[in-house]
């Protein structure tokens, strides 16, 4: 049973009120005083829209499909400011806190279950008065709510299914999850190499339902033999993600500031180190990276420090790539404070080849104040293009921490050079470098003449794969150790270390019947029959139950 005030009344209770609305984790009520929550409408269950369709003289219709539309839920409310001064800021306030879309709205009743909608209609204000009732409308094109809790079920080792019940009372689109087998050269303290051996190499993996639904990705035609080496194959593999990364095996690989970067006249100088990339709550380091930690000094040109490693051979004995894929995560954002604005910085990857020419790469640049910067793009040693990018304090794209940045490549494939960074990704085609090598790559740290540097430019992990050797194999393999791949079933996406990938889909997926259903699902994987047991990846289901 809820109670209700009258708009002229004072409650005695300070307590919420049970239909209270939380959006985006903020109660309205903990936001604006004088506010309180009178009544919701339009939560409750859908009546659903049919199509049907008559046949003849056959009595009655037959039913075509049914749907649920769209739902909208009015909040009507009531607000008590003391003056006309603190009405204006209170209702502003409000304005405030609705001036936004596809939020998380949950009542103070269902604390467990969300919606998601954009506010679309406020009602007229009566004028003249400091205590009102009034109303707003929330459109959720989504109309069913959804758990606020996030499962996750895991396929155990060794097996190929895993069965379990779903709580929902309406079906659900999950997300499905595969992380390849973790190996890196470099132990986290830094001071011990391992060979990488390339087990968790895969070519497809597939998800299907007890009704054989499926979702595959990769191809299963691809094959593999163990008596040769692999066509496609992972040289580099190097990750800075703790304080001691960068230990003496880890410095052993790479030769300080002896690379070729850009601009021609840009010095290499300075020294690199582990720092940490962001911080909690308590001020601890929550994430280490490989960044600067000086920088030198040299006026009125880009200086820092840069680090170039030799490109390992193959299996079979072959240095160098004509064909390879270079990826990395990398942040790289202004700070919090006003003055920010004011910083310089530049960081950059090139693959070199046998000459020190730059075969392609890749460059952001903050060359102004301001909270934006520059992408540019070098093939042949040639900027070949440039796209402005994001570089306010914790964008969404290299402002983040290491699991939210999407994955930056760099890929050449013959006289093809494809770039993926900060979420764009751009093609270029050069003929003379179809069969040129890359043999080494330079990794750079930059800052300007005396400008302040920024507060955040690191490397947390770089990986080398080389294609097409000269070896046997049918075609490359799609997926590598460390990779992680996500299928997103209900939007019908599919990631590959967190960059849209839909190349990777099979035509024939079944996004719209991949769901899972009130009780018992079971749901199967399958992945390429000559990856060992041991090197499978390891398959996720995660979800959130749905409700009318």
């Amino acid at each position: 049973m809820y109670s209700f005030i009258d708009v002229t009344e004072v409650s005695s209770d300070v307590s919420i009120p049970a239909e209270a609305l939380k959006i985006n984790g903020s109660y309205i009520e903990d936001e604006i005083d004088g506010y309180r929550t009178l009544s919701v409408t339009g939560r409750e269950a859908l009546s659903q829209e049919l199509t049907t369709y008559t046949t003849g003289a056959r009595d009655g219709e037959i039913m075509q499909r049914r749907r649920l539309p769209s739902r909208t839920i009015t909040v009507q409310f009531q607000l008590i400011a003391a003056s006309d001064t603190a009405y204006r800021t209170a209702f502003n306030k409000l304005a405030k806190i609705l001036n936004v879309e596809n939020a998380q709205l949950v009542f103070a009743d269902e604390p467990d279950k969300y919606f998601v909608g954009t506010p679309s209609e406020i009602s007229e204000i009566e004028p003249g008065k400091n205590a009102i009732v009034g109303e707003f409308s929330l459109y959720c094109p989504d109309p069913l709510k959804y758990s606020v809790a996030l499962y996750e079920v895991t396929v155990p080792k060794g097996e190929n299914n895993v069965s379990f019940d779903y709580g929902g009372t309406y079906p659900s689109y999950p997300t499905l999850e595969a992380d390849f087998y973790e190996e890196t050269e470099i132990s986290a303290d830094g001071e011990t190499q391992s060979a990488l051996t390339g087990n968790g190499d895969c070519g497809y993996v597939a998800f299907f339902d007890k009704e054989q639904n499926i979702i595959q990705m990769g191809d299963p035609d691809e094959i593999d033999s163990g008596d040769v080496a692999e066509k496609s194959q992972t040289l580099i593999d190097q990750e800075f993600l703790t304080s001691g990364a960068w230990g003496s095996a880890a410095q052993g690989l790479w030769s300080a500031n002896s690379g070729s970067i850009f601009p021609d006249n840009a010095v290499q100088m300075g020294a690199v180190g582990m720092l940490p990339g962001s911080y909690n709550s308590e001020g601890a380091a929550r994430y280490y990276y490989l960044s600067a930690t000086n920088f030198g000094t040299r006026s009125g040109l880009w200086h820092g420090p840069s680090i170039t490693r030799v490109i390992p051979e193959d299996a079979g004995g072959d240095a160098g790539a004509t064909n390879f894929q270079i990826s990395y995560k990398h942040k790289m954002c202004i700070g919090s404070s006003a003055s920010s604005v004011n910083q310089y910085g530049d960081f950059q990857v090139q693959a070199i080849d046998s000459t020190g020419n730059v075969i392609a790469g890749a460059r952001i640049v903050k060359w102004r104040s301001g909270k934006v910067g520059s992408a540019m793009f070098y093939v042949g040693g040639v900027n070949v293009g440039s796209a402005e990018v994001d570089l306010s304090h914790w964008n969404p794209m290299s402002g983040k921490d290491e699991p939210d940045i999407p994955t930056s490549w760099i890929r050449k494939t013959g006289s093809e050079i494809v770039f993926n960074m900060l979420g764009m990704r751009y093609s270029f085609y050069e003929p003379s470098l179809s069969n040129v090598e890359a043999k080494k790559i330079t990794v750079a740290f930059g800052a300007f003449s005396d400008k302040p540097a920024m507060s955040y430019n690191g490397l947390f992990w770089l990986k080398f794969v080389k294609d097409n050797c000269d070896t046997y194999i049918d075609i490359p393999n799609k997926f590598s150790t460390n990779d992680v791949l996500i299928a997103d079933c209900k939007n019908g996406e599919i990631y590959l270390n967190n960059i849209a990938a839909p190349e990777l889909g099979a035509l024939g997926n079944d996004w719209e019947k991949f769901a899972l259903t009130p009780g018992a699902n079971h749901i199967g994987v399958a992945y390429s029959d000559w990856v060992a047991s041991t090197y499978a990846p390891t398959f996720k289901i995660q979800y959130r139950e749905a409700f009318l």
